[in-house]
């Protein structure tokens, strides 16, 4: 089996390829977590930054508002993600299409595969799984530290406009990640 696993699913992903390898074939990485903390201070120093540059007074002033995190968490719990990353998305620190994010939403409540009733259970389900997940991966998430060795081969995905997935934390967990060789 080949596992994947996207933003907070690689942090899933990485630990049950790392405790389940002889199941695993190769371990694929999209928006990788590697020190959830720290990620999302990097990610609201650069909301800030560039809210600052591009004279977003609006963006610059709700980023202020919410204040930067300590050890990954807002004063305000997880409305303040919910802010910075509303910003993050407006600034094109999501996506080079900065169209991507409204789209995406859009799709969630045009595809028709699931009842409206299921769709807004899914928006009230993230809510509460932030809320009780999010301190908890602030506080315990740090691969770079937990991870520094994988027995399967890991390829991982990440985008240079992607300021939630800090790149250069993706790529130093990478270097020191001692994959088995794909052979």
């Amino acid at each position: 089996m080949v596992l994947v696993g996207h933003s907070f699913g690689t942090v899933l992903g990485v630990r049950i390829a790392e405790r389940a390898a002889e199941q695993v074939s190769a371990y694929v990485g999209a928006a990788q977590v590697a020190n959830w903390a720290l990620q999302e201070e990097r990610s609201y120093d650069w909301a800030v930054d560039e809210a600052r540059r591009s004279g977003n007074r609006k963006a610059q002033t709700a980023l202020e508002q919410i204040g930067r995190p300590v050890a990954g968490q807002y004063a305000s719990g997880t409305s303040g993600v919910k802010t910075q990353r509303r910003w993050v998305g407006t600034l094109g620190g999501v996506a080079a299409d900065p169209r991507f994010v409204p789209r995406w939403a859009l799709s969630v409540f045009t595809s028709r595969g699931y009842p409206l009733s299921a769709k807004l259970r899914y928006l009230k389900a993230m809510d509460r799984s932030m809320d009780l997940l999010w301190p908890h991966l602030c506080a315990e998430v740090d691969l770079r530290r937990e991870v520094v060795a994988l027995p399967v081969p890991v390829y991982l995905f990440a985008g240079q406009q992607d300021r939630i997935t800090d790149l250069a934390q993706i790529q130093e967990w990478f270097a020191a990640c001692r994959a088995r060789p794909n052979t």
